[in-house]
C-alpha cells in the first residue's frame, strides 16, 4: 500500500506544489494525468520521500519495493558506465541480457548515454526499473520518446507489475490501468474508475 496523507509539497522559493493531498493506492495500477505544472511529477518523487523535509507537511507511507523509470533520462544514468554494466548492476547477467533482448537495446550495452538517443535512454532506464524487481513502478512520461514498436515491447513489460503512470498520452495507457487521477493546481480533480473515465469528465 501507498498511503499520503494531507500532503503539502513547497517549492524552494515556498509556492505550494501539491496542496493538501490525500491519496492512497492499493495493489492496482493507475494512471495521473493532468496539464502541465499540476503537480504529477511532484506527487511520483513525494512517494519516493526524496524531498527536503522542511518542504514537505503530511505523510506518506509505503511498505512496497519501489523503482522509477524518470522523465529526465540524462540526469540519472551514469555517464561514465557502459549501459549493459548499468543495468547488470541491478539483476543477474542472465536478466540484464534477457531485459536488453527484449527491449531491442543489446546491440548498445557497450555503449555510453552520450552516445544513445532519447528513446534508448528511455528503455535503458525501463530496464534498469524492472531489473531490480520492484513490487511498483513509478513511470514519468516512460513511453513518450518511444516510437509506436517499442512503446507496445514496453507497454508489454511493463503491464507485468502494479505501476503509476504519469503521462500527458492517455489513451496510450487506458488498458494497463484501474484507476485514473486528474490533478490540477496541485490538487486531486478527479479519482475514477477506468471504466468511469472520460476525457471531457
Amino acid at each position: 500500500m501507498i498511503n499520503i496523507e494531507n500532503l503539502t509539497l513547497y517549492s524552494k522559493k515556498g509556492r505550494a506544489i501539491l496542496k493538501n493531498l490525500n491519496l492512497r493506492i492499493g495493489d492496482e495500477s493507475l494512471a495521473i494525468i493532468g496539464p502541465s505544472g499540476s503537480g504529477k511529477s511532484s506527487l511520483l518523487l513525494s512517494i519516493l520521500n526524496i524531498f527536503d523535509n522542511k518542504r514537505v507537511k503530511g505523510s506518506v507511507f509505503t511498505d512496497k519495493k519501489i523503482s522509477c523509470i524518470f522523465q529526465d533520462t540524462s540526469s540519472y544514468l551514469d555517464p561514465t558506465m557502459k549501459i549493459g554494466s548499468q543495468i547488470a548492476e541491478c539483476a543477474s547477467n542472465q536478466v540484464a541480457n534477457e531485459l536488453m533482448k527484449r527491449l531491442r537495446i543489446e546491440d548498445i550495452c557497450d555503449k555510453y548515454p552520450h552516445q544513445l538517443s532519447a528513446g534508448q535512454k528511455q528503455r535503458v532506464m525501463i530496464a534498469i526499473a524492472v531489473a531490480i524487481k520492484p513490487d511498483v513502478i513509478l513511470a514519468d512520461e516512460a513511453l513518450n520518446n518511444l516510437d509506436k514498436d517499442n512503446a507496445d515491447i514496453a507497454k508489454e513489460l511493463l503491464g507485468d507489475f502494479q505501476t503509476i503512470f504519469v503521462t500527458h498520452d492517455i489513451d496510450s495507457i487506458l488498458n494497463l490501468v484501474s484507476r485514473v487521477i486528474t490533478l490540477n493546481e496541485g490538487g486531486i480533480v478527479q479519482d475514477v474508475e477506468v471504466s468511469k473515465f472520460t476525457k471531457k469528465s
